[in-house]
């Protein structure tokens, strides 16, 4: 077992007891580690972690992309499926052409979209009358 396996343990923890709010906010915090992860191997060159960073990211896509739920707004989910499906194909052709600049305009996307979900999350809890913080 290497150094990161507590840091893992504790994130395979947190990820199967988070309520369905939370569990997107982790996923966004994967996916936007990964692409930082390609980014530093595509700058350094290293086609094998960027590719594996890469396919992680889109996995995770992916699973965001399955999970969207049509029922309560779908234009909402159809847009944000679009944009999915933007960043997944995207994401592709970055890894292939080697493109920082389509790599850091997927990474600005996901992180905003990453901190637009913490702030969802945070009135979500709000108004169920939670403070906020997320026990660990």
């Amino acid at each position: 077992m290497g150094a990161s396996y507590p840091a893992r343990a504790y994130q395979t923890t947190a990820a199967e007891t988070a309520d369905c709010k939370h569990a997107v906010v982790l996923l966004y915090d994967a996916a936007v580690r990964f692409l930082c992860g390609a980014r530093a191997a595509m700058q350094a060159h290293d086609y094998e972690n960027q590719c594996e960073n890469i396919l992680r990211a889109q996995k995770i896509v992916s699973t965001l992309m399955g999970a969207l739920d049509r029922g309560v707004n779908p234009e909402f989910a159809d847009n944000l499926w679009g944009l999915y499906n933007w960043v997944h194909a995207n994401l592709t052709q970055a890894g292939i052409k080697d493109d920082m600049a389509l790599l850091e305009q997927i990474i600005e996307i996901m992180t905003n979209l990453r901190e637009a979900w913490r702030e969802a999350e945070a009135a979500c809890r709000a108004e169920e009358g939670g403070d906020g913080a997320k026990a660990a």
